[in-house]
């Protein structure tokens, strides 16, 4: 059987929600990575040479339709992620053409009724017409209880992502031996809460505590990371450690030089809840101590293998940091957790099955 995963950039990070799909189904099917990729750039660094692209030049010529035609030649399914322009308005020319069934994966809210203008923004148009799919997979709770469809957690790959990867290397690279550390990976939007992290620690005055923040992008950050950046490293000095965004394949080594994963979402706002970031599953796939906030599903996710805090709390996630801290035997004991319950619920195998499962409902 043939798969077109039609995804909506190829120049940013909408490829890791792609990737355990992409590596799992095609253990069993052809698949092929369709989406635009912007004069001047480069498949998303990350996940490039991870999967087959077949990109299309963005903006799109009069020659795309020509394009999706002849790329989706025998192919027997579509699998679209994000209803996004770019994504799902293809996807939905593909599935009359081509008569083809088609599955719509949302993995965050990419559309809210802000204002009268965004009503009719393409967005809005996408995200009114997701009942046009054949079948729809969503990644949280919230999803599910908005556009209806399948769950299907993006998880991690429990064999890459495991105890026993050696992070020695990148302890000796950034200074961390002697040191406990919390890691976060990834960018530095307001809403993922770095900045209870680092007021956390600051507040906790000690020196053997480091943050370690990794995918920093001086060229890409918006001014809110910037000014994060520059007032905590006045603030914490050595103990903040940046380090640039990694090869999917070597982010594995960074998670195992380091102690815990915080990672204080906030609420502050009504669309937010809806996502769940990757990096929570590689963090318990890898057995890391965790903590997180009580938004959306993390608090669910992590079960009784976290620790949860209140949303945009500074306080109790530094009494969360420094009880795991002080108590090396229970951080340890809830990454054991952690990883036991990634492996059972979050595994890329897990959603293997579920996807194959879907793909069979739409084929009957």
């Amino acid at each position: 059987m043939k798969i077109l995963m039609l995804c909506n950039t190829l120049w940013q990070n909408n490829l890791g929600r792609t990737l355990p799909f992409y590596k799992k189904v095609s253990e069993v099917h052809e698949v092929k990575v369709i989406g635009p990729l912007k004069k001047g750039t480069e498949i998303f660094s990350p996940y490039k040479g991870l999967m087959e692209y077949v990109p299309w030049p963005h903006p799109p010529t009069h020659k795309m339709l020509n394009f999706l035609m002849q790329v989706s030649k025998g192919c027997d399914l579509i699998h679209c992620f994000k209803s996004l322009p770019w994504s799902y308005f293809p996807s939905l020319f593909l599935k009359i053409l081509r008569k083809k069934p088609l599955v719509l994966d949302i993995d965050d809210l990419d559309y809210y009724p802000t204002s009268l203008k965004a009503r009719f923004s393409l967005p809005a148009i996408g995200t009114n017409m997701t009942g046009l799919a054949d079948a729809i997979v969503v990644q949280s709770t919230k999803l599910q209880e908005k556009f209806g469809g399948t769950q299907i957690h993006t998880g991690a790959d429990t064999e890459l992502c495991n105890p026993n990867v050696d992070g020695s290397k990148i302890k000796e690279r950034y200074n961390l031996y002697d040191s406990f550390t919390i890691v976060n990976v990834g960018t530095l939007k307001r809403y993922k809460g770095v900045d209870i992290v680092l007021e956390a620690v600051r507040q906790l005055n000690d020196e053997r505590i480091k943050v370690f923040l990794v995918g920093i992008n001086g060229a890409t950050m918006d001014r809110y990371s910037e000014n994060l950046i520059k007032t905590y490293k006045k603030k914490l000095g050595e103990q903040l450690i940046l380090a640039p965004p990694q090869p999917f394949l070597e982010m594995p080594k960074f998670l195992a030089a380091s102690d815990l994963i915080v990672l204080p979402h906030k609420q502050d706002a009504p669309w937010r809840g809806f996502e769940i970031p990757a990096k929570l599953y590689d963090a318990m796939a890898m057995g890391l101590a965790i903590i997180v906030s009580n938004v959306g599903d993390l608090p669910e996710i992590v079960g009784d293998a976290g620790i949860v805090i209140p949303d945009g709390d500074v306080k109790a996630c530094k009494e969360a940091i420094l009880r795991l801290f002080n108590d090396r035997q229970l951080a340890k004991k809830l990454g054991a957790k952690a990883r036991e319950r990634c492996v059972e619920k979050y595994s890329w195998d897990v959603l293997k099955k579920k996807t194959l499962d879907v793909y069979d409902g739409v084929l009957k």
